[in-house]
């Protein structure tokens, strides 16, 4: 579930993902159709189109061309040995499954939902403001995205270097 990681859709989005929803020709490294984005207060679906970002169209190309085929020939992008869309405690168990498998300590465990967490806060510490990390991920309000945000422990100081080369750069000339 790579994707949980590169265009940090919600769990739930992800796995309700069709084939028809992958678009690599829409922007430099296509985009996804979150046709059932999370909506507040039951307001019904909102739709938003996520970029496929740090490789992801290459990762689903090679899922769609060598992997999706050995299951039944159905819409979901992402489906079971039946041909139905996963749901979101099998993905949660078999992520389970495979960090018991690495021996993983408590301490080092993760959701699925931290691996979207994890998008937002690497993205806004290489520089994507928060307005465009909100629309990444599919937040109608800016407080929302700031929950996201908690960037490492240097991250301001890093922020005050880069700021300063910058300056002294454009002093020189």
């Amino acid at each position: 579930m790579a994707h949980l990681y590169h265009c940090a859709p919600r769990l739930s989005e992800a796995l309700r993902l069709e084939l028809c929803d992958v678009h690599p020709e829409l922007g430099p490294s296509g985009k996804l159709h979150v046709r059932f984005g999370k909506a507040a207060n039951a307001s019904g679906p909102r739709p938003r189109w996520a970029p496929m970002l740090d490789g992801l169209d290459r990762i689903l190309a090679w899922y769609q061309s060598d992997i999706r085929p050995l299951f039944p020939d159905t819409a979901a992008l992402f489906c079971d040995a039946h041909g139905e869309a996963l749901k979101p405690e099998t993905v949660r168990d078999r992520l389970s499954r495979l960090l018991d498998t690495e021996g993983r300590s408590n301490d080092d465990r993760f959701t699925p939902h931290d691996l979207r967490r994890a998008c937002a806060i690497h993205h806004y510490e290489q520089g994507m403001d928060l307005i465009t990390v909100q629309q990444l991920l599919g937040h109608e309000h800016i407080a929302s995205t700031m929950a996201y945000v908690r960037p490492c422990l240097t991250f301001v100081e890093d922020a005050w270097r880069r700021a300063t080369s910058r300056a002294l750069t454009g002093l020189a000339g």
